[in-house]
């Protein structure tokens, strides 16, 4: 049977300290980006106790739910968590050719395929890239809130084992031709209503719109409430 209660937020707290606040793969730690997985889905009856949740960030998320990374590696993560032998970030270094050392605390210009930083600051920032979704905090959350709006959407469809998150960022990849968070501002509005648009097509949101029920916040009125 479909599980569709809400994690408890003692859990959901649980989850976090386990992983140290971190996608439990890459390491992310910005909370916009991270989410719950559920390692036996919801669809299969996947219950909301600790040892069938697993901190990760969006795009490892839609990696799992894509196949890219196995049930086997999300077993061995959650085991060594559960163990506390990682703490979040647990990915393997792959060997780098050249090595970009810097005192600097932030880093605005270097693209490589490695980055390996040494430094005696206790934290590097590297700065989004200027000019894209993950530059502005605010339309990058309410794009979050309109991709996690579609998804508990979709979740309600009659057909609802079919369910991935990985559906609706492979969609915008496509649409877009680049990651969600790389999407130029200028496009924000055209992001929004594509977004607005699939969220009106479910099975859900076509109910809503008959009985007069809005799907979405506009951008503003999300403002609104986040103040």
């Amino acid at each position: 049977m479909r599980n569709d209660k809400s994690i408890p937020k003692k859990v959901e707290k649980l989850i976090y300290q386990e992983a140290n606040s971190s996608c439990a793969f890459c390491g992310e730690r910005d909370v916009v980006a991270l989410e719950i997985h559920h390692i036996k889905a919801r669809a299969d009856g996947g219950g909301n106790e600790p040892d069938n949740l697993l901190l990760v960030c969006s795009n490892c998320h839609s990696r799992i739910t894509g196949g890219d990374i196995g049930i086997y590696d999300v077993f061995r993560i959650k085991l060594k968590l559960q163990r506390g032998e990682v703490a979040g970030g647990t990915t393997k270094a792959r060997p780098v050719s050249n090595v970009i050392s810097f005192q600097a605390r932030s880093n605005n210009g270097i693209v490589a395929n490695n980055l390996q930083i040494h430094t005696t600051s206790r934290g590097v920032k590297i700065q989004p890239p200027p000019d894209t979704l993950s530059s502005d905090r605010d339309r990058l959350n309410y794009i979050k809130h309109l991709i996690d709006r579609y998804n508990e959407f979709k979740k309600r469809e009659p057909k609802a084992a079919a369910f991935s998150h990985a559906v609706i960022y492979a969609a915008i990849k496509r649409e877009f031709k680049c990651d969600w968070k790389l999407i130029p501002l200028g496009k924000f509005h055209e992001l929004a209503s594509y977004l607005q648009k699939r969220i009106d097509r479910t099975w859900l949101g076509r109910i809503n719109k008959t009985k007069g029920h809005r799907n979405y916040s506009s951008f503003d009125e999300y403002l609104l409430k986040m103040e």
